[in-house]
């Protein structure tokens, strides 16, 4: 699979984000994240 980070649409959405405000950080999750509960379990598990 392409990196998800390399994609032309999200490195629009990413420097967007980075204008908005320079502290927000993007992060790439290694499992699917469909809903809040599902990122949240991916997190717990960094």
């Amino acid at each position: 699979m392409e990196d998800l980070l390399n994609k032309e649409s999200v490195k629009r959405v990413l420097k967007v984000l980075n204008d908005f405000d320079q502290s927000i950080k993007v992060e790439n999750l290694d499992t699917s994240a469909r809903t809040a509960k599902d990122a949240a379990e991916s997190f717990r598990k960094l």
